[in-house]
This record gives C-alpha cells, sequence and structure tokens, in this order.
C-alpha cells in the first residue's frame, strides 16, 4: 500500500471533478475528513446574479443555522416571518419576477405585538439545539418615575424601556416563553447587551448593572439562574436581611435610650438642678480647659453639630451610588495588584489616585468564556448611556476596561484596558474571544485564533493603523479591542468567508452580521490556492450615469445574508426604497 501524503498547493487547485472523483478514489488521513469537503466550496460558488428580485413586503435578518429556514420581519415589526428554504433552482429559467417564490415557501407569520412595542430587526438567537429561536421587543415605558430594582443603579437615564424577550419554536412559531424586563436600559442591536452560550442566556442591565442569568430547557422555558451585580453569592441577600433586622432592632433601642435621657433632663431643669452654661463656660478659664484637655462646652457642642452634618451628607452620597458587589470585587483584584508590584507604594498611590474612575465606571456588555468564567466590559458612564447606537464608535474613543469573572469564586482574576497588549494576545489566541456560533462552526468561521490568513489581516490592520497620523500603538490596540467583546452568534458561518478557501476586501465584507455602507467597487473573491478570480458580489452592476445617479445615491446601506452551506446570497440593499439581489450558483453556466 502506498503511503498517504498530505494535499499540495497543486492538487488543491482542481475543478470540481476532480473532487468528486478523488473523493471517491482515495482515502484522506485522519482528521482531515472536514478540511476535504471544505475544500470543494474552492470550486462550488455562486456565478449568477438576479437584481430587483419582486419580494415581499419585509426585513430579512438570516437564515437558521441548519440553512433551512429564513427568518424575516413585517414591515410594522409586529410580527416575524419564517419561509422554507426550497434548495437550489434546478433549472436556469429563474426570473426576477418569481425567484424569490420559488426559491421559498411562506411556513407561517406570527404576530407577537401591537401598538407601541415593536420587535428589534437586528437581534435573532438561535438555541444550542436549533429547535427556538429567541427574538426580541421593546416599548418605552409609560411611567415617570423608575423605582430602581438595586441600590447600585443608575437613577438618571432619561428613557427606559419595557424590554421582553420571546422563545418561539422554529418549527410551529409557538411562544415557548416570554420574559419582561420593566424600566430598564439594555442594548439589543447586533445582541450587545445578550449573551447566548449552550443553554445558558445572559442579559446585561445597564440601568440596573445586573446581569440576568437564565437556563433554557429543552423546551424552551427560561429559568432564572442568578442574579450578577449588586450581590455576588445567591444566599448574600439572606446575609443582608439579617443585617437590616440588627439595624432595627439597634435604632429603636437608640431611640428608646435617647427618650429617657431627655426626660431625665427635664426632670432635673424642672428642680433648679441644672446651670446656666453659659456661666459655666465664662468661669472655665482657656488655660484651664487646656490644663484639663477638654474644650468648652459651646465649641464642643459646635463641633458635634458640624462632624454630625458631615456624617450626614457623606451618609447620604453613599446611599445614593453605592458600590455594588462586582464592582467592590473588581477594586479588590486591582488592590491586590498593586500591592504586588514591584513598587507597591507608587502603584498603591496610583490606585488611591484613580479610584474614583474606576468607581464611575459602568458594565454594559458581558460574554461567556465557557461555562465558569464571563468577561465584563465597564465603560464611561455618559457615552454608555447617551450614545445610544453609536455608542460602540464612541467608547473606541475612550478608556474601556474588560473584567475576567469567576462565577464559581465569584473572585475578579484579572482587569484588562483596551490598550492592553496581554489582552490583544489573548484575542489571537482564544477562540472564545474572537466569537464562533457555536462549537460545531469551528470548520467555516476563520479568524485570528484559527486561520494564519485572518491572522495577518489583524496585523496589517494593527500596522497601518500604528504608522497612521495620530496613531501608534495604543490606538492600534483600542481599534481591535473595540468590538469585543464578539457575540458568538453576530458572525456569519459560511464557507465562502474562509480565509483559507477566498482571499477578499475586509472592507466590503466581512463574517460580521451587520448592515454597511454600499461601495462604488463589488466585493470581489479570489481563490487562496491560485489567486484566480471566483466571483464578485456587485450591489450597483449598472454603471453610474446622469439617469440613475440619484438612485444610486440614495441607496447608501447593504445588508448581506449569507447560507450556511449552500452557495446562495442575498444582499438586501436599503434606501428609499428595499431591492433584494439573489447570487446563486446556475448550474447551467459553464464554469471551471
Amino acid at each position: 500500500m502506498g503511503s498517504r501524503t498530505a494535499p499540495s498547493w497543486s492538487n488543491q487547485a482542481k475543478n470540481i471533478v476532480c473532487h468528486l472523483r478523488d473523493r471517491e478514489s482515495q482515502s484522506c488521513q485522519p482528521s482531515t475528513r472536514l478540511i476535504r469537503e471544505r475544500q470543494t466550496y474552492s470550486c462550488i460558488y455562486p456565478n449568477d446574479t438576479l437584481y430587483d428580485v419582486k419580494a415581499p413586503n419585509c426585513v430579512f435578518k438570516r437564515f437558521t443555522t441548519d440553512g433551512q429556514h429564513l427568518v424575516c420581519f413585517s414591515k410594522n415589526l409586529h410580527a416575524v416571518r419564517l419561509y422554507r428554504y426550497n434548495g437550489p433552482p434546478n433549472h436556469a429559467l429563474l426570473v426576477p419576477e418569481s425567484a424569490f417564490e420559488e426559491l421559498f415557501t411562506l411556513v407561517y407569520e406570527k404576530t407577537l405585538t401591537s401598538g407601541h412595542e415593536l420587535l428589534c430587526k437586528e437581534f435573532c438567537l438561535f438555541t444550542f439545539n436549533q429547535e427556538h429561536m429567541i427574538l426580541a421587543s421593546a416599548v418605552q415605558s409609560p411611567y415617570h418615575y423608575y423605582p430602581p430594582a438595586f441600590p447600585s443603579a443608575i437613577r438618571d437615564i432619561p428613557s427606559l424601556d419595557n424590554v421582553t424577550f420571546w422563545v418561539l419554536d422554529i418549527a410551529t412559531g409557538n411562544i415557548a416563553d416570554q420574559r419582561t424586563l420593566e424600566n430598564d436600559y439594555i442594548y439589543l442591536q447586533n445582541h450587545s447587551g445578550v449573551h447566548l452560550f449552550g443553554d445558558i442566556l445572559g442579559i446585561t442591565s445597564v440601568r440596573n448593572q445586573t446581569i440576568y442569568v437564565f437556563h433554557i430547557r429543552e423546551s424552551g422555558k427560561l429559568v432564572s439562574v442568578r442574579n450578577i451585580g449588586w450581590l455576588n453569592y445567591d444566599d448574600d441577600e439572606l446575609l443582608l436581611a439579617q443585617c437590616r433586622t440588627e439595624e432595627e432592632r439597634y435604632q429603636k433601642k437608640r431611640k428608646l435610650d435617647d427618650g429617657f435621657s431627655a426626660i431625665d433632663l427635664s426632670n432635673f431643669c424642672r428642680a433648679g438642678i441644672c446651670m446656666d452654661i453659659s456661666q459655666t463656660s465664662s468661669s472655665v478659664t482657656d488655660a484651664q480647659a487646656t490644663t484639663i484637655g477638654v474644650p468648652s462646652p459651646g465649641l464642643s457642642w459646635q463641633l458635634n453639630a458640624d462632624e454630625h452634618s458631615a456624617c450626614e451628607s457623606e451618609c447620604d452620597c453613599e446611599e445614593e451610588v453605592p458600590m455594588s458587589g462586582i464592582k467592590q470585587r473588581m477594586m479588590a483584584c486591582l488592590y491586590q495588584k498593586a500591592v504586588s508590584s514591584r513598587n507597591p507604594y507608587s502603584a498603591l498611590s496610583h490606585f488611591y489616585r484613580t479610584f474614583p474612575q474606576f468607581q464611575s465606571l459602568v458594565m454594559w456588555r458581558m460574554h461567556f468564556l465557557d461555562a465558569e468564567h464571563i468577561i465584563i466590559k465597564f465603560g464611561n458612564r455618559d457615552v454608555v448611556v447617551s450614545a445610544g447606537k453609536n455608542v460602540e464608535t464612541s467608547a473606541t474613543q475612550q478608556a474601556q476596561f474588560f473584567v475576567l469573572y469567576s462565577l464559581t469564586t465569584t473572585q475578579v482574576l484579572s482587569v484588562y484596558e483596551n490598550t492592553s497588549e496581554e489582552l490583544l494576545e489573548l484575542l489571537m489566541d482564544r477562540h472564545c474571544l474572537s466569537g464562533v456560533p457555536h462549537e460545531r462552526a469551528l470548520h467555516f468561521v476563520s479568524g485570528p485564533t484559527n486561520n494564519e490568513h485572518a491572522r495577518d489581516a489583524l496585523r496589517r490592520q494593527i500596522r497601518s493603523v500604528k504608522n497612521a497620523r495620530n496613531g501608534g500603538v495604543q490606538q492600534a490596540i483600542k481599534r481591535v479591542l473595540g468590538p469585543m467583546p464578539i457575540n458568538n452568534q453576530n458572525v456569519i458561518e459560511c464557507p465562502y468567508l474562509d480565509h483559507s478557501l477566498y482571499s477578499y476586501d475586509e472592507k466590503f465584507v466581512n463574517n460580521q452580521d451587520r448592515t454597511r455602507t454600499i461601495s462604488e467597487f463589488p466585493a470581489r473573491f479570489f481563490s487562496r490556492y491560485t489567486g484566480q478570480f471566483k466571483f464578485a458580489l456587485d450591489t450597483n452592476p449598472t454603471p453610474a450615469s446622469s439617469s440613475n445617479i440619484v438612485a444610486r445615491m440614495l441607496r447608501k446601506h447593504v445588508n448581506y445574508i449569507f447560507h450556511p452551506t449552500d452557495p446562495l446570497i442575498l444582499t438586501i440593499q436599503h434606501g428609499t426604497t428595499q431591492n433584494l439581489n439573489i447570487h446563486y450558483r446556475n448550474s447551467f453556466t459553464p464554469c471551471d
């Protein structure tokens, strides 16, 4: 028997016939079957495009993880629509008037909201078992006063919402469960404030400064597990209740003691035993007072009153902005880091100077690294609360901190700034930080952690920012770490975005699911093995002229919806009207 050798570059640059023949006649090396199957996509790609396809009046979101359905929202954002994907076309007579109806079939339309409550068109998650999807809706809270749920909550947010999370059965559209968080402030755009890890759902409340952790059962029911923020352990509330009971008991005893003291003093005054304080103070000289070590009574009372008022003001300040349990853990980690440094005196001095800045930070994003660790993003309070949809762009220019938190020990293991080179190295080495939809998606989702070409692209980006005007090392690291933490299901799973198979300009398209600005040039895809041009995604097929220049200028944004396995890509242009283009593989068009 001949020895099996690794495939060479010349062997990988084959057409589909050679790939199929090799798969039938040759065996692959151990643990390389998926790699060989993935190489087939270098020969199967979209080679035809239908422009201005007639489509229903709805908002297209994404394909399900198995690629069998397309999720859409109604135009008024009150209902969700599900279309079944019928498979690639098997004939060449695909026309724009009927292409969508041939490729997709409406399964159901489920109305979830009404009135001013709208579904978030940029929020859609799928559970690990691929049986349920999670949607979110929001409506402005009708109340003028919003009592905080926790003492550490932010009280000066001008507008709050009632946010509802819906768990729907994908096959039937039935509502499995729903949870409403009233008077809250949660970032729903691009799943920024929500993260799904397996069957664990984490929701970050900016207003309450709390992370709500839910467990998703097989039936789709949401079970509250714990809250992280004001408290660290589940039984912390019992200890606080005991402290409040002891405090109330002490205050009652103190009032009784003060009442008895006042009654005794009044009896002494009625009997004429109480002397005039002014006369007593005048008879005692300052020298005697200094010798005895006791100040005059009038001065003593004045000092006590000032101290009492100062203490009251301090207590009021502490009640307005108390330190939560998770922030106390963060400050303890920073203190221990300062104590264990080479120069503890200088490090502690810096810690005390920056203490108010760290205390004023607010958390607004979280990410599960695994079942026992999470990373929490803290930012400037004014930027997080007032930036709105532009919070990621505005926060990138400010100082941000990433806190590594242990769920089992409730300890902060480390604190990284957004200029940390150590965190940048972790981003390039740990796939849990770069973001993948789920564990089975590692074969088609390429990033700096599992692909050398993606790592080189990231290094070129860092080098370009470092050498630019007003750039530098810190600015380059800020640019890279700004989008962190990257939500898993915000990453597109598609073989045509695999850096091992194709090279493309990431300015036009990449594996992040979000709205992009339309470019005058198409997104071109080249073979990674041969450098040969394969296909292009052109949203503006006609050249700019005086007749269509106005229509081209009105179309400013575009969304790319990639099918996870088939050579099918939908591009949706947004402007005065919504235009749908379908990029598919026409088997009757000659290609290599």
